[in-house]
């Protein structure tokens, strides 16, 4: 991965692609790279492929012109068309940017640019995502002057713009999910390994709250994986609900910004006051960049929960705020 949001405006860019096509001619390797489409040509477009470049990422980020111009953005959309039908022709995958939130646009802005996505069959190739005003940039440079408000912490999500609220930014993006008909953040699918005793650092901790000895409680306390998974088991698990707690406060005490899953595995039903107690301790918990990044959503990709039932037992749950997921398993 070329990690260049400009990668074919820079320096000697084709004696560089020259360079890589001559040492990948049999393409054992293969590579991604951030285009921009204008100035791209079909013979550049031939090495491209030649050299192995399998994915390339070309930025429309709005249709608006004055968007364009007050973030120093070059080009066209339809100079953006052109050139993703040229790699599309050569069998390159594509990914096509467009930004919610430049200064400048507006909720019909970021429509009509869902539209020319359509129009020109990108849809599939679309990335949707609201503005981030990373440090260094023009953009954190001039934030003020246009009115951005953002996160002061990473991925510097945007809140607001002179033209959009956070509303605004919310609903543009539902707004293209829904007509692009898929979801544009992906949300991680919960850890449900089962425990390898011989995992070192172990990322599977279970707890019976019904049964667990002294041993059991100290083996939930140990120091885990950067991402882990801790099955909280028992008959009555809200009567349990301080055993409940104890056990999540020890994860989050271990390391406060690993990723966890809490899995509960229920003998009966209990109550949603369960969840809310959990999506309470959940949200006094520091977050990190993982926590933060689906915020904007009112969700928390840090700190997930799950429901897992036996089969036949009742599934009678309603989500939360905190992105509960109910599954279902014969071997638990």
């Amino acid at each position: 991965m070329f990690l260049d949001p400009t990668f074919n405006h820079r320096p000697q860019f084709d004696a560089l692609l020259d360079a890589i096509l001559d040492v990948n001619r049999e393409r054992r390797a293969t590579f991604f790279a951030e285009v921009r489409a204008e100035g791209l040509t079909p013979a550049q477009a031939d090495k491209f492929t030649a050299a192995g470049f399998t994915k390339l990422e070309i930025g429309l980020q709005s249709v608006n012109p004055d968007a364009l111009k007050r973030s120093q953005r070059g080009g066209s959309p339809e100079l953006v068309a052109k050139a993703a039908a040229m790699l599309r022709e050569r069998g390159i995958d594509l990914l096509v940017d467009l930004i919610i939130g430049l200064p400048g646009d507006g909720v019909d802005d970021v429509r009509r640019g869902v539209d020319f996505l359509l129009e020109h069959d990108l849809g599939r190739f679309a990335q949707v995502f609201p503005l981030s005003v990373l440090p260094g940039t023009a953009m954190r440079a001039s934030a003020a002057q246009d009115g951005l408000e953002y996160d002061p912490a990473p991925p510097y999500r945007l809140r607001r713009t002179a033209t959009m609220s956070g509303d605004d930014i919310l609903d543009a993006l539902l707004d293209a999910e829904e007509r692009l008909d898929r979801r544009l953040d992906e949300f991680p699918r919960p850890y449900l390994a089962q425990r390898d005793e011989a995992a070192r650092p172990q990322d599977v901790f279970e707890l019976d709250v019904d049964r667990a000895t002294d041993a059991d409680r100290v083996r939930a306390r140990e120091p885990g994986a950067q991402h882990v998974a801790l099955w909280i088991r028992g008959d009555d698990l809200w009567a349990a609900l301080a055993a409940v707690l104890d056990a999540i406060d020890a994860r989050l005490a271990v390391d406060p910004h690993a990723t966890i899953d809490v899995v509960l595995a229920p003998g009966r039903a209990f109550p949603m006051n369960l969840i809310e107690a959990i999506a309470r301790r959940f949200a006094d918990a520091p977050r990190s960049y993982a926590g933060r990044h689906l915020a904007h959503r009112g969700e928390d990709a840090q700190h997930r929960l799950v429901t897992v039932l036996r089969e036949g037992a009742p599934s009678r749950r309603t989500g939360s705020k905190l992105s509960t997921n109910v599954s279902r398993s014969s071997a638990r």
